[in-house]
């Protein structure tokens, strides 16, 4: 107290004898600091009324970035405000984005090539490796030692991987391009496994159309349980195949 409130005399102070809660709600009234019981585990009454209120969709969900400090909020606002709905399905900017649901016949091109070269090297270069291992090292007047079996691991998988990387690639870059082409000439008017068939059954007869017509007849059967397979793989492992 000041010299001068000495002699003004003491004034009385309507804050005095007042928790901090309760001074801070005269302050303001749309504060309320007091502490009140935790809700329940579960969605919150404000969001469910904000749900039945505003129509949110059953895709959505409500996000609020104040929930668990309504003790120093006001609890006494509108139903819902502060919250964000956020949808849980992909959100595009363009609408044209959003019609699109395959890749582009440049994108496919690319994947299923660089696919089937990586699933060839890997075959073809375990066959190689398990051939180096269990064949023994044959060389005149030199005896089997480590180095030599490293070295005829090294040579067998990778020419048998090379091999088989380029063959596999090439089936990929067939198939690709005869999937977009028919998918193309389609325009949608048939389904996206038929397409897949189609270019199954394409790209095996001509990849095998050099080795003569009943080549080509077998592997045109061979094409298509191939695109079969790769179908089943596309619904049950992975739908970007």
């Amino acid at each position: 107290m000041g010299i001068f409130d000495r002699f003004k005399g003491k004034r009385d102070d309507p804050a005095a004898g007042m928790s901090s809660a309760e001074a801070a709600a005269a302050v303001s009234p749309s504060l309320d600091l007091t502490e009140r019981p935790s809700a329940p585990a579960g969605p919150s009454s404000r969001s469910q009324e904000f749900q039945k209120t505003f129509g949110v969709a059953p895709s959505d969900s409500l996000y609020n970035p104040y929930e668990g400090l309504g003790a120093a909020l006001d609890r006494r606002e509108a139903p819902g405000r502060g919250s964000f709905r956020i949808s849980k399905q992909p959100e595009f900017l363009f609408t044209e984005e959003a019609l699109v649901h395959r890749r582009s016949w440049s994108e496919n091109l690319t994947y299923y090539t660089g696919l089937g070269y990586l699933s060839g090297a890997v075959l073809g270069g375990s066959r190689g490796a398990v051939q180096a291992l269990t064949t023994p090292v044959t060389l005149a007047g030199v005896e089997s030692s480590q180095r030599l079996r490293l070295n005829q691991l090294l040579n067998t998988s990778g020419k048998m991987g090379r091999g088989a990387g380029n063959s596999l690639g090439v089936l990929g870059l067939l198939f690709a391009s005869f999937e977009s082409l028919s998918g193309y000439l389609t325009n949608g008017q048939v389904p996206d496994e038929a397409n897949t068939l189609i270019a199954g059954a394409a790209t095996g007869v001509l990849y095998r159309s050099v080795r003569g017509p009943q080549q080509a007849a077998a592997a045109i059967v061979t094409g298509s349980a191939a695109a079969g397979l790769l179908l089943v793989a596309r619904k049950f492992i992975n739908p970007g195949l």
